[in-house]
């Protein structure tokens, strides 16, 4: 039985009617069946095999929601999933909870999606995530202020992803400026840039990060139409 969880009921509000969403908890599985993807984790530890079939699962339930049919998806060179033609997507998990967004790419071009817990940020990872005075420019997200660090962390994983599927470039943590404003009680709307001397610029990517039940996630997407 698959448990329901609000951050996924928000993304299922959120996103338009293009999008297929999947998520549940992270439970032992066995093999997937499909050898493109067991070898991606043969030499990774119990956790990592888990998180990834369970991730792939989800994808799978996303894209079916979607019309696709049930496929492999396999790791690209930098560990991305591999959509099916004609689809694209983004998987994110926790320790305990997977989730996956799909949709066909006659709509949607590119999305990146980001889940973590609302845990602080560690002290040592603060100087890779955040440049100095960042996370202080952070506006508070009511009814609980997760901390702002981990906020930008979430977003800007969430960008990378978006980023990526766009450009095939990789940015750095501290190449990406986030800006927030509230819209919503525990919900940002956010603008990602990238600076001029990273990888894929761009004038910015508009996206949403909500808090829910201990857990904050990040969504960006491009429409087909849109002019990037």
């Amino acid at each position: 039985m698959i448990a329901t969880h609000s951050a996924i009921g928000w993304l299922r509000e959120l996103l338009p009617a293009e999008f297929g969403v999947a998520g549940g908890d992270i439970d032992e599985l066995g093999p997937s069946g499909y050898p493109q993807e067991e070898a991606a984790i043969a030499q990774a530890a119990a956790k990592r095999r888990r998180e990834f079939r369970a991730g792939r699962i989800h994808a799978r339930r996303a894209l079916a929601l979607v019309g696709a049919a049930p496929s492999a998806i396999p790791q690209g060179p930098a560990g991305e999933p591999v959509w099916p033609a004609g689809y694209t997507g983004s998987i994110c998990h926790t320790e305990d909870l997977a989730v996956a967004v799909a949709a066909a790419t006659t709509a949607i071009r590119a999305v990146g999606l980001d889940v973590a817990s609302d845990a602080p940020l560690e002290a040592s990872a603060h100087r890779f995530v955040c440049r100095p005075g960042e996370a202080e420019a952070v506006p508070a997200l009511a009814p609980t202020d997760v901390e702002p660090a981990k906020r930008l962390l979430v977003a800007k994983e969430a960008f990378m992803k978006l980023n990526y599927a766009l450009t095939g470039t990789v940015v750095d943590f501290l190449d990406i400026h986030i800006g927030f404003q509230i819209a919503g009680r525990g919900t940002h709307a956010f603008r990602a840039t990238s600076f001029p001397a990273a990888a894929g610029p761009s004038e910015g990517y508009e996206g949403r990060l909500g808090w829910h039940d201990g857990r904050i996630a990040a969504i960006m997407y491009v429409r087909r139409s849109d002019d990037i």
